[in-house]
């Protein structure tokens, strides 16, 4: 029973300060202790808290125990006490508390979440609350305090904290764990340590308390306060003492930093007549061991255990240097000097007004240039696409409204072309000349984008090909052929099932590819589980959407085909259909005496051909005037790897590239799917254009 009640109430500790839980739970506490001290005498509200954390005794000069576990208690007591008055004093991000947006308090959640480590977005994301609308304002302020660094092969992309946004950790960040701020602590120190600074890692300025929390400050400089702060310091000078910890010390040390700096914030506002805050003074009162805290701090500073808060007693006594400064400053001065401000300021705001005017201007500027760059090149393409149309025209200067008067006619006919028309006419020794266009690509993975070119490395997309029904016209009809004689050449008429390809569309080098495989395999013999996916057969998951994926696409680029009209004119009188219906007869009688004699023809890939014969058979479907596109070796590896998977799970047969149905099953996989995607928005009455 008692086990289950101890379960019971780590599970109310862990959900209390749980981001889903904690700002109705935990925050509210927060606010609530922040409400009490602004109503409350400082001083009697510090004696309260002594109380309720039974600590009057431990900060009794006389107490002397050599009992372990009692002083072990009474400093793990003592720490939670300093540490909740940090909250109190120091937390004042939260609109209505301190004079904050949401904005700044979602920045600040996401600066210390980075400061622990450099995070994905998912992780920063769970990490953040979300408002009524299931929000968390991530997307509207992530760019201005964070850079994405892109990921690697098999990794995920993270979010880096910037440089200037180093200055806003506060290492007692209310919302961390006690591993979370060990973390913290320790990276931005050792980063100090690698820029060569000092390790000191002082609480940023905190932003002002609205008018109703106001006098929270005043618990800073209440002569209870400073008692507390002085019996820690002197604990740890002597060296009879036991009752202090080094925590213990590093939390009074940030207490004081929040008043040094209070105080220096409100004396560069106003006057000294004016700051009513104190902790300067009260800070240098000489205690009941005749020492005030600077003294203090300087004895501190002397202790060899005490090696490590060295750069963080040097910062605090330069703070006291700087409030002491800034005090001694007589009111003409500061009037002279907030007087000549008010002027600089003026001529700074006039300044930045007209440099914003200037901005303005030249991005409007930029974004009409950029404007007419566009139509221009619009136009410029338009004139290349229909070079024919112009040449008929006559040489001279027109005027330009009625040429596109023109050109809006000729695109406004019917759909059936004339015959002098050569940009309309796909096929036939009239075809017009093929337009192709820059494509530029990013990989998913590496993040480098590479243009699609014949010579270049290939360029894939992640693809699953599988067996499909779509298009069947007697369901549940049982396929009887196996795939050592179905040959794919001739289709059922039942169209009982077929090869579907599909596609995320998500594109990767080819190399990146191929890398990402092989540590997904290598990843997979390292688990215990069972995978979701059958890795021997080729199956994996999107880099990016995570989909269910065996083979890729290669992504071949449209190249301009130039036709010679004269040479093909005289080609189509030569060779009529009949002739070209023999010509291919007897091409196929032969494939077929070879098939008989046991030779095996070779599917042609590329120029990969068998001589002058498989070139005069290309010659007779090409006109005799398109000569051999020759790919890069990368293109021609994933074309075939994509058809032999083709050809592996629509046959059900183990890969065979010299298999002459591997290119007559690519391109009936190609028809099915182009059919397959045609054939869905029928029955859901959506428009879908298939390219």
């Amino acid at each position: 029973m008692w086990r289950r009640n101890g379960l019971s109430l780590i599970s109310q500790v862990f959900y209390y300060q749980d981001v889903k839980c904690r700002e109705e739970m935990y925050d509210k506490d927060i606010i609530m202790l922040q409400i009490g001290a602004s109503l409350m005498d400082p001083n009697k509200f510090l004696l309260l808290v002594l109380q309720r954390y039974e600590l009057a005794e431990a900060f009794n000069k006389t107490v002397s125990t050599k009992d372990q576990d009692l002083i072990k208690q009474y400093n793990t007591l003592i720490e939670e006490m300093l540490q909740v008055l940090i909250y109190i004093v120091g937390e004042r991000y939260v609109p209505g508390v301190g004079n904050v947006t949401k904005e700044e308090v979602t920045m600040r959640e996401i600066i210390h979440l980075l400061c622990i480590e450099p995070m994905p977005h998912s992780a920063v994301a769970k990490n953040l609350p979300e408002n009524e609308n299931n929000e968390t304002g991530l997307e509207n302020v992530i760019s201005k305090v964070a850079t994405f660094k892109k990921p690697g092969v098999s990794g995920h992309g993270v979010y880096e904290l910037k440089d200037e946004s180093l200055k806003d950790f506060n290492m007692y960040f209310y919302h961390y764990s006690k591993t979370q701020h060990s973390k913290a602590e320790h990276m931005q120190k050792k980063r100090r340590k690698q820029e060569n600074k000092d390790e000191a890692l002082p609480p940023p300025p905190p932003p002002e308390f609205c008018p109703a929390f106001s006098k929270v400050i005043n618990l800073l400089n209440c002569d209870i306060m400073m008692y507390i702060l002085r019996t820690v310091f002197e604990r740890a000078i002597d060296t009879d003492s036991n009752l202090w910890t080094e925590g213990m010390l590093q939390m009074a040390f940030h207490i004081l930093a929040l008043g040094l700096l209070e105080e220096k914030q409100q004396l560069q506002k106003a006057p000294e007549e004016e700051v009513t805050f104190d902790f300067y003074h009260k800070a240098s009162r000489l205690g009941s061991s005749a020492m005030n805290i600077q003294i203090l701090l300087e004895k501190l500073k002397g202790i060899p255990q005490l090696e490590g808060q060295k750069d963080m007693i040097t910062w605090l006594l330069q703070m006291f240097d700087t409030v002491k400064r800034l005090r001694e400053k007589s009111c003409l001065i500061v009037a002279t000097t907030s007087g000549l401000e008010s002027i600089k300021n003026d001529e700074i705001t006039h300044d930045k007004e007209k440099a914003e005017r200037k901005r303005k201007a030249e991005a409007a500027r930029l974004h009409r240039q950029k404007i007419m760059a566009q139509m221009s090149a619009l136009q410029k393409n338009f004139i290349e696409t229909h070079k024919l149309m112009y040449t008929s025209e006559m040489p001279g200067k027109e005027d330009s409204i009625m040429e596109e008067e023109r050109c809006k006619q000729r695109c406004t006919q019917s759909v059936t072309p004339a015959v002098s028309d050569y940009s309309r006419i796909a096929l036939g020794p009239k075809r017009g000349p093929t337009v192709t266009e820059k494509e530029v690509l990013t990989c998913i993975l590496c993040q480098e984008e590479q243009e699609v070119k014949i010579e270049n490395n290939a360029m894939v997309l992640s693809a699953c090909v599988q067996k499909s029904t779509a298009l069947t016209q007697h369901r549940g009809k049982p396929i009887e052929l196996s795939g050592e004689t179905l040959d794919p050449l001739f289709m059922d008429p039942d169209l009982a099932y077929g090869t579907y390809t599909g596609s995320c569309g998500h594109v990767m080098h080819a190399v990146c590819w191929q890398k990402y495989f092989e540590a997904v395999q290598l990843s997979s013999q390292q688990r215990i589980h069972v995978d979701l996916f059958d890795l021997e057969s080729g199956e994996y998951l999107c880099p990016l959407c995570k989909s269910l994926c065996n083979t890729v696409i290669p992504i071949i680029p449209l190249q301009p085909q130039k036709l010679n009209s004269e040479n093909a004119d005289v080609l189509a009188q030569l060779l009529t259909l009949a002739q070209w219906i023999q010509t291919v007869l007897a091409r196929i009688s032969g494939y077929n005496i070879r098939y008989a004699k046991g030779e095996n023809p070779v599917p042609v890939f590329f120029n990969q051909g068998t001589g002058d014969s498989a070139f005069d058979f290309h010659s007779i479907l090409n006109f005799g005037v398109q000569s051999l596109i020759k790919y890069s070796n990368s293109i021609k590896d994933m074309v075939i790897l994509f058809a032999t998977t083709i050809y592996r799970i629509g046959l059900k047969v183990p890969p065979d590239e010299t298999d002459p149905r591997v290119p007559m099953l690519t391109w009936s996989t190609c028809a099915f799917t182009t059919q397959a995607i045609g054939k869905a928005p029928k029955k859901t009455g959506l428009d879908v254009s298939v390219r």
